[in-house]
């Protein structure tokens, strides 16, 4: 037993350990876009001259007689603007609608997207940044171009945005031009940038949003099945490898779930993931019922460790599983709202992991009393 508990905190100060010190992850993208963010911030006086100085030069082209389609196919050809750095940044022209807030889109970093309507564009967009309090103004274009409706003046404005290239939610900084063409067709030019790297803001720790009560139980929990197991197999040193093995995976799990990263969304997508995380737990019904049909098949065997392990592991999974299902509404902020649903889904997950053993150990139980009977 001494050295279980030995084994035991060993685990639980590894555990704090590599929380407290263990740096957030990053990944490869979320290091491009910053090393990116960081490049064109350390030149952003060259960068933005040189950004205005083409974008007049493409209006000069239109205002100096090139026709509306030879403009646009050279602006497809040169939509790519080199700023000295591996990652390019381009050109994008959105052409309006008949004077509607319509708008289809005539250059674009992918010329697979060209003619794609904005409204499909923003549908996409916003797919993407599922799940994030960060949501592409749908009014964007819209508002760039009523901006220069008296004076076309060179403006910049900030918008939400995804990475091009690295798919990452990022904020950008835009300069635009309204164009009109000889022939009156209209629609905005721009060119943009990223400024700030909003997805590695965007994440949190796991650990940070838990109710410390739950880990409190959930420890609890741990080490008292794992001593029972412990007490009634005291003389089978084979089944006493179990209770290790058990408070192992259980504290790989609980390393895992406090280390894994969340994503802050609006109020409305948290109470999204909290119905959706609702409807989960009605499937975990059917894996109850094969528990209580294993429960009952051991209660016919004189196996009393077998039995009473089994029943424990069970009542535990059931106590988790009310716990998970257990409702607040009261919330005031939606941090609230994530902390809830964080605490609820580690407790949910624990719970099935119990489940789990219990049909592992049942199948353990079969393999050591019916191996010797097999004729092979």
């Amino acid at each position: 037993m001494y050295y279980f508990i030995l084994y035991f905190v060993i685990l639980c100060i590894l555990q704090y350990l590599y929380i407290k010190f263990m740096n957030q992850y990053i990944s490869s993208e979320n290091i491009e876009v910053i090393n990116k963010v960081e490049y064109i911030k350390n030149n952003n006086i060259q960068i933005d001259k040189y950004i205005k100085n083409i974008l007049q030069e493409r209006i000069n082209l239109l205002d100096n007689g090139m026709s509306y389609l030879e403009w646009i196919k050279y602006n497809i050809i040169n939509k790519t603007i080199n700023i000295n750095y591996k990652d390019p940044i381009f050109v994008t022209i959105y052409e309006n609608i008949n004077s509607t807030d319509n708008f289809i889109l005539r250059v674009n970093h992918d010329d697979f997207l060209n003619n794609v309507s904005w409204t499909d564009t923003l549908d996409k967009l916003n797919n993407i940044f599922f799940y994030t309090r960060y949501k592409v103004d749908k009014d964007l274009i819209s508002n760039m171009f009523k901006n220069n409706l008296i004076t076309n003046d060179l403006k910049t404005i900030n918008y939400y945005w995804i990475d091009s290239i690295h798919f990452i939610s990022i904020l950008k900084k835009c300069y635009y031009l309204r164009y009109k063409s000889k022939d009156g067709i209209e629609g905005v030019i721009f060119i943009s940038y990223p400024v700030k790297n909003l997805t590695k803001g965007n994440l949190v720790k796991n650990i940070y949003n838990l109710s410390f009560i739950n880990i409190i139980i959930s420890y609890i929990i741990l080490l008292i099945i794992s001593i029972v197991i412990i007490i009634l197999n005291k003389n089978d040193y084979l089944i006493k490898i179990k209770s290790y093995i058990f408070l192992t995976v259980i504290n790989i799990y609980f390393w895992y779930y406090f280390n894994s990263y969340d994503q802050y969304s609006s109020t409305n997508e948290e109470h999204q993931k909290l119905t959706i995380f609702s409807s989960h737990i009605l499937s975990v019904s059917y894996l109850i019922i094969v528990n209580i049909f294993i429960l009952g098949t051991l209660s016919k065997i004189k196996n009393n460790v077998l039995t009473f392990e089994t029943m424990m592991l069970f009542s535990f999974s059931v106590f988790l599983l009310l716990i998970s299902i257990f409702k607040v509404n009261s919330f005031i902020t939606y941090i609230e709202i994530i902390k809830e649903r964080i605490s609820l889904g580690f407790l949910f997950n624990y719970s099935i992991i119990l489940n789990i053993f219990i049909i592992i150990n049942y199948i353990f139980y079969n393999y050591r009393t019916n191996f010797n009977k097999i004729k092979l």
